[in-house]
C-alpha cells in the first residue's frame, strides 16, 4: 500500500512538472531550441552527438542518454540507460539504472536497482532500493542501499 501511494504521489509530481514546463523545443525567443525533453508517455532518447541544455523527463517510459543532458535527469516509471553524459542529478522512481558514460552529481533509484560497468563516472552518491552494483572505481562519492521506510518519517497514511 505504501509503494502505491509513495509511487502515486512520485507520478502526480510529474505530471505537474510536466504540465507547466514549456513544450520540449520552444526557447524563451520564439526561436527552436534543444532545452528539454518531456514525454509523459513513451520513451525519450538522447541520440549520440545530440546535446539537450535543460532537464529530461519521463513520467512512464525508458530512457537512453547516449548523447549529452546538461541538466537533471528525472524517471517515474522505467528503465535508465545512461551511456552518454548527464551534468546534474539523476532521480528514477521505479525502474533500474544501467550506467556506462558519465554523471556529475547524485544518482537515486527509489525503487530499483542501479548498475555502474567498467568505464563508468559517477560524481556523487548512488542508492538504490536494490543493492547498488558498482563497479570498482566507477563512483566518487557513498554507494549504498537505500532504506525508503526512512525517507518519509513524518507522513502518516492512513487507509
Amino acid at each position: 500500500m505504501r509503494r502505491g501511494l509513495l509511487g502515486i504521489f512520485a507520478l502526480a509530481t510529474f505530471v505537474v512538472f510536466a504540465a507547466f514546463a514549456a513544450p520540449a523545443g520552444a526557447a524563451s525567443d520564439g526561436s527552436a531550441g534543444n532545452d528539454r525533453r518531456i514525454s509523459v508517455s513513451g520513451g525519450v532518447v538522447v541520440a549520440s552527438g545530440e546535446v539537450v541544455n535543460g532537464p529530461v523527463v519521463s513520467v512512464d517510459g525508458p530512457v537512453t542518454i547516449n548523447g549529452t543532458v546538461t541538466d537533471d535527469v528525472y524517471v517515474g516509471n522505467g528503465r535508465l540507460v545512461i551511456g552518454g553524459q548527464v551534468t546534474g542529478n539523476v532521480l528514477v522512481v521505479h525502474g533500474d539504472v544501467l550506467i556506462t558514460g558519465r554523471v556529475g552529481n547524485d544518482v537515486v533509484a527509489l525503487d530499483g536497482r542501479i548498475t555502474t560497468r567498467d568505464g563508468a563516472k559517477v560524481n556523487g552518491d548512488v542508492r538504490s532500493r536494490k543493492a547498488p552494483d558498482a563497479a570498482p572505481g566507477t563512483v566518487s562519492g557513498h554507494v549504498r542501499t537505500l532504506n525508503i521506510k526512512h525517507l518519509f518519517p513524518s507522513f502518516l497514511i492512513v487507509s
